[in-house]
């Protein structure tokens, strides 16, 4: 029997008869997790509120372009860069989740399905948006309709697609929070991570603290601004560096929210944690899964770097995907090429954010020898092929910044 298979017995306190919700057995399958099979059951039946949101959210943005007195500018300063982190939740979800869809890869885990969504769709809108720049062509007059309409796309599914209005939605909340009750540790644990989260936001919300964020990581995303490319800096040779997350910097320094990128990096500190926490619950036990949260807010370097504009969560979001996949993939033994290209996109776009991203390569790289040693089924040319096509799309990701420093300083 495997993890996957195990069966952990949670028993409530007592209830009475009429007292819906009973003893159950909880399985790894089953937490946090409804059962959705197949396209059809994505229903639309809140049009006015998806679509209300949209309005709502794009109509603080305009209105921060074009606000005249100070009453507004007050209002836009606190509500737009929520705004702009609910569209970016809501568009990365919705692209993310069709391209899992189309691996043929099964929402019946709405949590994770929605964690993968977001940094796989993160990743994937990142291209543009890095070729945009490597053109010269990175302008709000060119990125800012495009933005508009992915956003619509992709959050909120005008085209009657999956989005990711859809995929928060599946999420059942109250049934994942519901599963602390029957601990009173676990349930203060939780009391104290929300207390920690709900800090760590308003704290991103305020001005930049840190040295690296209002010396380097946001001048760079200014740069891009200035520039409408990838930077070019002689005086500077640490800008020169990739950096995939300033153009998601950017897009909402060009929108007037100062504070969007220190919002967008505690979102996905968040990411990270629930991604982790369902991860851990599957192949480790439910346990171990309601803890793991709790343990990652617990450490005070989680909250100093999720409450401002720095890069770390980001590539720990789209290495612990590429992790999640893969272990997913070898499980079920179908190393798939679109489960490969996924891992090579999180993997190439976490080492474009910083140098530090390729700090998982290797690990994944070992984990194959690993499997190859000890596994007869993955020794073969099948498996050296894939696994070398992966790491050369990771590659990919990153060639427009080696390229554009090639042709600058003739070193890449």
């Amino acid at each position: 029997m495997t993890a996957f298979d195990e069966t952990v017995q949670i028993v409530p306190a007592t209830k009475s008869k009429e007292d819906p919700s009973e003893s159950e057995s909880l399985t790894l399958n089953q937490l946090a997790s409804t059962t959705v099979s197949g396209h059809p059951a994505w229903h639309r039946q809140d049009d006015w509120q998806r679509y209300g949101l949209a309005t709502v959210a794009w109509g603080l943005v305009v209105l921060k372009s074009y606000h005249q007195n100070d009453v507004l500018a007050g209002v836009c300063e606190r509500t737009v860069p929520l705004a702009l982190l609910v569209l970016t939740m809501l568009t990365t979800a919705g692209c993310g989740g069709r391209i899992l869809r189309s691996i043929r890869r099964d929402a019946d885990r709405p949590l994770e399905f929605w964690c993968l969504s977001s940094a796989i769709g993160w990743a994937a809108l990142s291209l543009p948006l890095c070729w945009l720049a490597a053109a010269g062509l990175f302008e709000p007059g060119i990125f800012g309709p495009l933005a508009c309409l992915c956003s619509l796309t992709f959050g909120f599914g005008w085209d009657g697609g999956l989005s990711g209005w859809d995929i928060v939605r599946r999420v059942p909340w109250w049934r994942s929070l519901h599963i602390y009750r029957h601990d009173p540790w676990t349930r203060a644990a939780l009391v104290v991570t929300t207390l920690l989260i709900g800090v760590t936001f308003l704290w991103s919300l305020g001005p930049v603290w840190d040295y690296d964020s209002e010396m380097y990581h946001l001048p760079n995303a200014v740069r891009l601004l200035e520039q409408h490319q990838l930077v070019v800096d002689r005086d500077e040779p640490l800008s020169n560096l990739p950096g995939q997350a300033y153009l998601w910097y950017a897009l909402g320094l060009a929108a007037g929210a100062e504070s969007y990128p220190a919002v967008l990096v505690c979102g996905a500190t968040v990411l990270t944690s629930l991604l982790a926490a369902t991860f851990a619950s599957r192949w480790l036990g439910v346990r171990v899964g309601l803890w793991t949260v709790p343990v990652y807010w617990s450490g005070m370097i989680v909250h100093a770097v999720a409450s401002t504009a720095r890069v770390e969560p980001l590539y720990s979001l789209l290495f612990l995907t590429s992790v999640t996949l893969l272990f997913e993939a070898t499980q079920r033994k179908e190393l798939s090429w679109g489960v490969l290209a996924c891992c090579g996109l999180c993997l190439g776009t976490a080492g474009a954010i910083k140098y530090q991203g390729f700090y998982g390569w290797p690990l994944i790289g070992g984990w194959w020898v690993w499997l190859w040693c000890r596994h007869h089924s993955w020794r073969n040319l099948d498996t050296i092929i894939r696994v070398t096509m992966m790491f050369l799309i990771g590659f990919a990701v990153l060639a427009p910044w080696w390229i554009k420093n090639y042709r600058a300083f003739r070193n890449p």
